[in-house]
């Protein structure tokens, strides 16, 4: 099933520092502008910490098994973060091999973040939603919040028995909201869509995909070519 298997876990600091420059004041009132607090200089410094569980057995053109985990941030001012801050994020990964039908899966990816703090109250969000890695109808980072949630689901199946080639149909579920308290399942954005998938046996990890993506409540569509699965 590959050398890593079962529990990891892991530590580390981060620092992030966000700056900006006045360039031009377009305001009525008479010059200095003033400055809105969303535009504020600010540093972050962190402890990260993660743990993860992995038992997925990798069979080169299918996966079998399951992931989860979580990966923590905590912002501490002794460290010399300008406040107080947090962020949580739980993962789960499961992949299904059905028996008797080679390489043909069923995979599904939840996610759910949460963060508190003064850090993420102005235009700097801590999460976002968008492009090939989460809502694949949606532009890269277009789905910002404090808090969010996402689920994959898609199913795959080689064409014509050729296993290197395989044909999947997905679903994309989630949402970013500006606070813990202001999330509701009531909103929700989610798209749908088709794809190919390639391995190449002569590299690790590397699968070739194409997705087109379809969402039903803005009529967006995407196209995504990468050499990475989704998850």
């Amino acid at each position: 099933t590959g050398p890593s298997t079962g529990w990891q876990a892991g530590s580390g600091l981060i620092w992030r520092r966000n700056a900006y420059d006045f360039i031009e004041c377009y305001a009525t009132v008479p010059l200095p502008c003033p400055v809105p607090s969303a535009f504020l200089d600010s540093t972050a410094v962190a402890v990260l910490a993660t743990l993860t569980y992995a038992n997925v057995s990798d069979y080169l053109y299918s996966r079998q098994g399951t992931e989860y985990g979580y990966n923590g941030e905590y912002g501490s001012m002794t460290l010399g973060s300008d406040t107080r801050y947090t962020r949580h994020e739980l993962f789960w990964k499961y992949y299904y091999l059905f028996d008797g039908r080679p390489h043909e899966n069923l995979e599904t990816q939840f996610r759910l973040g949460l963060s508190s703090g003064s850090m993420y109250l102005s235009d700097e969000y801590a999460y976002s939603l968008g492009g090939n890695r989460s809502l694949r109808a949606y532009e890269s980072s277009a789905v910002t919040g404090n808090a969010y949630f996402l689920v994959n689901l898609q199913y795959l199946r080689p064409f014509f028995g050729h296993y290197p080639l395989r044909g999947v149909i997905f679903l994309d579920v989630g949402n970013a909201y500006p606070s813990i308290e202001r999330m509701h399942l009531g909103k929700v954005l989610w798209d749908v869509g088709a794809g190919l998938r390639f391995r190449l046996k002569s590299f690790v990890k590397i699968d070739l995909r194409l997705d087109f993506a379809y969402s039903p409540a803005s009529g967006e569509t995407r196209t995504f070519l990468g050499t990475k699965e989704l998850f």
